[in-house]
């Protein structure tokens, strides 16, 4: 009966991992606005009739990582965006990273983040805590840097040297005119969405094996200067249906080995 347990447990354990399969993603905007309830609701995501779009090249490489967050939400730490990290021909999603856009470096800083990723500060009276981020496909990496003290002149140093402006010295008037994130309306996606739906519709109906749909990796734009100056939700998406042929038959082989017990029994 222990063996039995075990195997039914190992069976459950691997119908688990396989429903937990996560679909690709091709158009982050459209999958962003479709972020299900349960994930707005564990990160805090609003819902609003815009979204904001910042593309960044975390790691030098000329591939830029795509994050998205709605218009005018957020505290003083700044809204919590959606990163979008590019492939060959999908992207991946990871939630839940934090910042401000006047404390933003993306990219190699030397000495902090080598690697590339994003350095971020949560300012506070008189100090402010310098924390990175190391995206890796729908993981993300948290590691607090150091605090820094705004009294004290090696950290007033390190502070100019990652963000390229002293601690009290106000952002460009550019800054704000012409924003390094891009402004999208949510009406503007979903049309795209509807649009896009009626073009495959006559395809299927005329070929079984409609061509797969144009991908194009972003590159990344011209260095921005006030950065660089020094999966539908892909949770809410079923597993493919060979999956579930799996399932069944796993379970399916749980069921026979109850039956094969209750046998021996008798």
């Amino acid at each position: 009966m222990h063996a039995f347990f075990t195997s039914l447990s190992s069976v459950l354990m691997a119908c688990f991992l396989i429903t937990e399969v996560r679909a690709k993603v091709f158009d982050p905007e459209s999958d962003y606005v479709n972020t299900s309830d349960a994930l707005c609701a564990e990160y805090g995501i609003l819902k609003k009739d815009e979204v904001l779009r910042l593309d960044l090249d975390l790691s030098g490489r000329g591939l830029s990582t795509v994050f998205l967050t709605f218009c005018g939400t957020g505290s003083k730490s700044g809204p919590v965006w959606t990163a979008y990290t590019p492939h060959d021909d999908y992207y991946d999603r990871a939630d839940g990273i934090q910042f401000r856009e006047d404390f933003l470096r993306a990219g190699k800083v030397e000495g902090i983040s080598p690697a590339g990723g994003l350095l971020v500060l949560y300012p506070g009276k008189g100090a402010g805590n310098l924390v990175h981020y190391q995206i890796e496909g729908d993981h993300v990496k948290q590691r607090d840097v150091q605090k820094l003290d705004y009294s004290k002149l090696e950290d007033q140093q390190l502070f100019e040297s990652i963000f390229g402006r002293k601690i009290d010295e106000p952002m460009p008037d550019d800054f704000f005119k012409k924003p390094p994130h891009k402004v999208i309306k949510v009406t503007d996606i979903m049309a795209r969405q509807q649009a896009s739906k009626r073009q495959k519709e006559p395809s299927k109906k005329a070929s079984s094996d409609s061509d797969p749909v144009p991908f194009t990796v972003v590159k990344s734009q011209p260095s921005n200067k006030f950065y660089e100056s020094n999966k539908a939700d892909p949770r809410n998406e079923r597993p493919a249906p060979i999956l579930w042929t799996v399932v069944v038959i796993l379970l399916a082989s749980a069921t026979g080995m109850v039956l094969l017990l209750f046998k021996k029994r008798k």
